[in-house]
Formats: C-alpha cells, sequence, structure tokens
C-alpha cells in the first residue's frame, strides 16, 4: 500500500521494494505458524525477487519455501526448490550468507529424508557456517531439529534428546 501511494510505485526500485517486503512478510508469517500464508508470500517473494534482480531475496523465499514443502512432505519439491537457491547462492559466492541458511538447512532435511546421512551433514554444516554468520533465534531452532534428526539417523537417541531439549529451552525463553 505504501508503495503504491510513493512516486516511485512502477519503477525498478518499487518491484525490487515490494520482493523484499514480501520475504520479509513470509517469513514472519512462517515463523509465526501461519503456513499457508507465508507460502502465498514467499512465492510471490521468490518471483517478484526473480523478475526485479532481488536475488538475496530469491535465495531466502526460495529457501524457506523448501522448508515449507519439507512440513508438508513433499521432498522431490523441497529438493528442486533448496537446490535453485542453493545453487544461485553458490554463483553468487552467498553460499555462507544469512539469506542461504532455509536452503541448506532444507537440503539437509531432504537428504536425512533419502537416508544420505554423508550429503544431509555436509548440507548440515554449511547451513551452520551460513546460519553462524549471522543467528536468527528461529534458524537455531531448525538447526537444532535438523541435528537432532541426524543424531537419531545415526543411532544416537540420547543426542537427538539432548539437542531437542535445547531446543526447548530456547524456544521458551523467548516467548
Amino acid at each position: 500500500a505504501l508503495l503504491a501511494r510513493s512516486p516511485f510505485h512502477d519503477g525498478a526500485a518499487a518491484a525490487q521494494y515490494r520482493a523484499i517486503a514480501l520475504n520479509s512478510k513470509g517469513v514472519a508469517l512462517l515463523w509465526t505458524g501461519q503456513v499457508d500464508s507465508a507460502a502465498r508470500d514467499l512465492r510471490a517473494s521468490s518471483a517478484a525477487a526473480s523478475a526485479a534482480g532481488v536475488e538475496l531475496a530469491q535465495i531466502n523465499a526460495t529457501g524457506h519455501l523448501a522448508l515449507l514443502e519439507m512440513m508438508y512432505g513433499s521432498v522431490s519439491t523441497a529438493a528442486q526448490l533448496a537446490g535453485n537457491a542453493r545453487d544461485l547462492a553458490e554463483r553468487r559466492t552467498w553460499r555462507y550468507t544469512v539469506q542461504a541458511v532455509a536452503a541448506h538447512f532444507a537440503q539437509a532435511l531432504v537428504h536425512l529424508e533419502r537416508n544420505e546421512l554423508t550429503a544431509a551433514e555436509e548440507a548440515l554444516r554449511q547451513g551452520r557456517r551460513a546460519h553462524d554468520s549471522d543467528p536468527e533465534a528461529a534458524q537455531r531452532l531448525v538447526l537444532l531439529g535438523v541435528q537432532a534428526r541426524l543424531a537419531l539417523a545415526r543411532g544416537q537417541p540420547h543426542q537427538a534428546r539432548s539437542l531437542l531439549a535445547q531446543a526447548r529451552r530456547d524456544r521458551n525463553a523467548r516467548m
């Protein structure tokens, strides 16, 4: 609405701002549990960011869409989205930016679902390195969840419980 009233509402800057705003809104909706609305805004953001050439927003939105697809149980769609986001991040040398974190974590979950533990561990390592560059609370919870799933897949249930307990403590500390 603000962009529509601005003198720049028809230009390239407005398209870029729209893509970024949709991305921010979609991520916020995702982390507040409004997944259907989040999916709508993240899809719109990814398309708008691609059209406007705002590649960091495109990587972020597409990575979060991949996480959503994993939540929905759509492993092949999540794999495609995560791969697209990671490929773009790699081409632009943004592999370890905060915008790439969701794509790495989604890719790790895809590999876990396919029982590709070494590949899952590598995607998780890359995601953790990107996360550590600019940590976010919600992404930390995803990190702990993915680490717990990997520990369980490796036959380490005590480690998995410990990681989930840490996630619970981190989540409760923010509520």
